[in-house]
């Protein structure tokens, strides 16, 4: 009986690691030049990786259409663009971006890049089209 209660706890603890557990924290809100946001930070699980960006929502009522800014080479955060944000607020856009595996806050290393940058970014648009404040069906990167 003592094995089947270790194997559970066991399992219950794989799960929970490995899944896409998505935590989101409201910051408040935040100017982008001429346009604030309502900014929120987001953690979330790809593969090997935990990922923590920032999706920034215009202060307008929802559901927005999305934007995913999706760093270049090189160890980048999520505050690389910040430039463009405020082009994309204007718009009635909200934009979401994450620091690097390795850069910022976010955790891992890539051992391969292209198919784990891509799967991260999969991940990433998941994480878009379940929150409320997203327009599920105008998400572009």
């Amino acid at each position: 009986m003592r094995k089947v209660q270790m194997l559970a706890v066991l399992m219950t603890l794989l799960l929970a690691a490995c899944g896409k557990a998505v935590e989101r924290e409201a910051i408040g809100i935040r100017s982008f030049g001429s346009q604030d946001a309502n900014v929120e930070e987001i953690s979330f699980r790809s593969g090997k990786f935990k990922l923590v960006g920032d999706l920034r929502m215009p202060t307008t009522d929802g559901p927005h259409p999305a934007i995913i800014i999706v760093n270049g080479s090189g160890s980048q955060t999520r505050y690389a663009n910040d430039y463009l944000i405020e082009i994309f607020l204007r718009n009635g856009y909200a934009v979401f971006s994450w620091d690097k595996p390795g850069s910022g806050e976010s955790t891992g290393e890539f051992s391969d890049v292209l198919t784990q940058r891509a799967a991260i970014l999969v991940d990433g648009i998941e994480v878009l089209t379940e929150h409320h404040f997203i327009d599920s069906d105008r998400i572009g990167l």
